[in-house]
């Protein structure tokens, strides 16, 4: 089975914009899962607004998976580049974020 993750709908001004995924057998599809709202990344009211145009990096050790993604800063002025850890639970991927404060070199 493979998670493809994407946008995950919405308008990118609402918290409702963000990065959700689906599931497939076969990288044609078809794919099931999808959720009714971004569950990997999602804006964060006052602090993050529409995160999104993702990619999956790996870390320098090869050890973790990150996002790097970009989104607007509150007063949807300037887009900020993020990167966060990107988790693999049983529930599916998850973003740890996003974030919007200084956060460490992976």
């Amino acid at each position: 089975m493979r998670a493809c993750l994407g946008r995950g709908g919405a308008n990118y001004q609402t918290a409702r914009y963000g990065v959700d995924y689906v599931v497939a057998d076969h990288p044609l599809g078809p794919y099931t899962g999808q959720g009714d709202h971004a569950r990997v990344l999602h804006s964060v009211p006052d602090k993050v607004r529409g995160p999104g145009h993702h990619s999956i990096v790996p870390s320098p050790d090869g050890r973790s998976q990150y996002l790097v993604y970009h989104a607007w800063d509150p007063a949807m002025k300037v887009r900020w580049m993020c990167i966060d850890k990107l988790l693999w639970t049983p529930e599916g991927p998850r973003g740890d974020g996003p974030t919007w404060t200084a956060q460490p070199v992976p």
